[in-house]
């Protein structure tokens, strides 16, 4: 914003520079200076001043010759050049009217009520959400429970902050409760939170529990399963090297094993467990609001430009719920599957699903109807094959 005022400032100055340079005034003023010396000497002009006055004529003439018209003419050009300039820059500096980009588009208010509940429980604000909740008397999310993604999200959210302290019991519990649903990436979160908990015991110079620890709880078997997600590291050579930082007990920081207590070992293990829960409950790592926003900042100024090239044809686009070009967000936002029927080129939804068909080919169902004209037993041949199919014969796939 302030770069875009800086624009139109330095404009604004190039336009008052040439307004001052203005041939025509000086010019003017000539004129009005010859008619006013002649009027007075001539006060009262008669027939007999004919010849003064085409006099007069002439030298008026000279003053608005050709060459100062031309000069007036280029001036004015210039000028004309550098105020549409202006304009440009304001128009570029001034907020974008948005609802040009989404014109007539309402969004449900359950839908609005149920991200702001999403978000404020990703971020912790469980008191805030509760509020919310019973004024906007939200009994489910995505078809959960408001109770229950609270009480989970809570739980985790303990977790986390408990990590924050160097404390990762609450996290290895949490893990424990769920170590089916968290499936073989839990594994390597357990070794991981386990083996900072023993660097914890060695930090504090406590070699006899730090050795208990080791013998109880990062036996074995738990470096075999942490080992499917650290293929590289050999889970017998962490466990020894493990057990030698136990002679550098209340020292590890002037140790070889100074690389145990580095505090990014914390922030990652942390972001692993927040990151393993929040997939774990089908949500997404980052709060639903910072995600709409961001992706809004990406696809709203292409929809921007669009709406004011298109104009009454973008707001028909928009009516029918398809944009007439494709927002790639990037594959951060990728969340689930997208099919795009290789026929019509339009992306499918609840109400036109991909189908396939006999031959392995996927189209859209809407094109499988056309090429079916509406008939369950009409054969036709496949778009992209010499296979035949029917209707009848096609698998809706859901994605």
């Amino acid at each position: 914003m302030a770069d875009g005022a800086a624009a139109v400032e330095l404009a604004m100055d190039k336009v008052r520079k040439k307004q001052r340079t203005d041939p025509v005034g000086p010019r003017l003023d000539e004129m009005v200076a010859l008619l006013r010396g002649w009027l007075d000497e001539h006060p009262s002009p008669s027939a007999h001043d004919a010849a003064e006055v085409e006099a007069l004529v002439r030298r008026l003439e000279a003053a608005a010759s050709p060459d100062a018209k031309a000069e007036a003419h280029e001036h004015h050009k210039e000028l004309s050049a550098l105020v549409g300039k202006l304009g440009k820059a304001i128009d570029k500096a001034a907020p974008p009217r948005l609802d040009l980009a989404l014109p007539g588009l309402a969004f449900p208010p359950r839908l609005m009520d149920e991200a702001i509940f999403s978000h404020l429980l990703s971020v912790g604000l469980f008191d805030v959400a509760e509020t919310l909740r019973q004024e906007a008397r939200l009994e489910s999310v995505g078809g959960r429970p408001c109770a229950q993604l609270a009480s989970q999200l809570r739980e985790l959210h303990a977790a986390c902050a408990a990590m924050g302290a160097r404390d990762a019991r609450p996290a290895i519990e949490w893990t424990a409760r769920h170590a089916a649903r968290l499936a073989a990436g839990g594994a390597a979160l357990r070794f991981m939170l386990h083996r900072l908990q023993f660097v914890e015991c060695l930090a504090a110079g406590d070699s006899r529990g730090a050795l208990e620890y080791l013998r109880s709880q990062l036996a074995e078997a738990t470096a075999r399963e942490a080992a499917a997600a650290e293929p590289l590291d050999d889970p017998r050579a962490q466990l020894r090297r493990l057990a030698g930082a136990i002679a550098f007990a209340g020292r590890l920081r002037a140790s070889p094993y100074a690389e145990l207590v580095a505090p990014a070992r914390w922030a990652h293990a942390r972001e692993r467990l927040a990151a393993d829960g929040m997939r774990m409950l089908g949500l997404c790592r980052t709060p639903p609001l910072l995600e709409l926003v961001d992706a809004g900042a990406i696809a709203l100024p292409r929809l921007h430009k669009l709406a004011t090239v298109l104009q009454t044809k973008y707001e028909a686009a928009v009516a029918s719920r398809h944009l007439p070009i494709e927002v790639d967000l990037g594959p951060r936002f990728q969340h689930h599957s997208v099919f795009c029927c290789p026929v019509s080129r339009e992306v499918s939804s609840a109400g036109n699903l991909p189908s396939l068909l006999p031959c392995g080919h996927v189209i859209s169902a809407e094109s499988l109807a056309k090429l079916a004209r509406g008939s369950r037993n009409l054969r036709f041949k496949c778009p992209y094959c010499p296979s035949e199919s029917t209707l009848g014969a096609a698998l809706a796939l859901t994605l």
